[in-house]
């Protein structure tokens, strides 16, 4: 990783990790905020000329990005536990 084999991960590869952990977290934390506010919304949001409409189908968009998905938590974890992440995390 970066590091000469000695197994623990560079201060590159940790800021790598923690800001693709951020991104993926945040991508999926916004999606729910957005689906929860859909449902509050009612059945006055499911109608096509309705804002919540497009607000949802936007913000599920963003956690389905490759760099977003949640195999990025696999790849933060195996960064920040000092083992080497799967090909193209860093």
């Amino acid at each position: 990783m970066g590091d000469g084999g000695g197994g623990r991960a560079t201060r590159p590869d940790r800021q790598t990790g923690l800001l693709r952990l951020a991104a993926a977290h945040l991508a999926k934390t916004s999606f729910e905020v957005v689906r929860a506010a859909y449902q509050l919304g009612g059945i006055a949001a499911i109608a096509d000329d309705s804002p919540m409409q497009r607000y949802l189908r936007d913000a599920s968009v963003v956690p389905q990005h490759a760099f977003l998905q949640e195999g990025m938590y696999d790849g933060a974890g195996a960064v920040l536990m000092g083992v080497q992440p799967f090909p193209g995390f860093l």
